[in-house]
Order: structure tokens, then C-alpha cells, then sequence
């Protein structure tokens, strides 16, 4: 499946596989985001993971967006295998404490 990006109630929510070959696509869309929003939620519980790519993506989006005063929080505490690949790769401080 590849990567979709749906939107409930405020909430963006990824839904798919992030790899190596969408990469681009999804941080133009973030990047669009953030052009658009001063705060954003994006919910990663039901994204499917084939290697460390999408923490590689967080890491480089979070400082961006934080750097300009702005609200941004990656929730996805559900999602197991996005919370290993985090601590595995120490950017688990991109991942908001809170739930959905």
C-alpha cells in the first residue's frame, strides 16, 4: 500500500508504507503543510514501517517547523513498531506524549 494521507476532525492521519521511494512525495506534502497551518497534528498509529525512513523524515521535520513557532506533534504511541524504530534510531522525541 502506499502512502495516503487522510484527514479527520483537524487530525492528519498516514496511512500505508513510508520507504525509500515516497519519501520525497510525503515531505513536500508535510513541507505544503506547513505553509498552509501554524499548528499540526499527525497521527502515525496506522503506519506500516520498512526501515528507519520515516524517522530519518521526523527528525528532519521536526527542528524545521519548531524552529518557527509553530505547533507540531507526531502522535503514534499505538504503533509498536514506529516506537521501536524510534528508540532504535533516538528520535523518539518526535513522537508527542499524547493520544488520539
Amino acid at each position: 500500500m502506499a502512502v495516503q494521507i487522510t484527514q479527520n476532525q483537524g487530525v492528519k492521519n498516514v496511512l500505508g508504507a513510508v520507504s525509500s521511494e515516497n519519501t520525497t512525495l510525503l515531505k513536500e506534502h508535510f513541507n505544503h503543510l506547513f505553509k498552509m497551518k501554524d499548528a499540526i497534528l499527525i497521527n502515525l498509529d496506522a503506519l506500516s514501517l520498512n526501515g528507519p525512513t520515516i524517522a530519518f523524515i521526523l527528525k528532519q521535520l521536526y527542528p524545521e517547523f519548531m524552529g518557527n513557532d509553530r505547533a507540531l506533534q507526531f502522535t503514534g504511541r499505538h504503533n509498536k513498531t514506529l516506537i521501536q524504530v524510534l528508540k532504535n534510531t533516538r528520535t523518539s522525541y518526535t513522537l508527542s506524549n499524547d493520544s488520539i
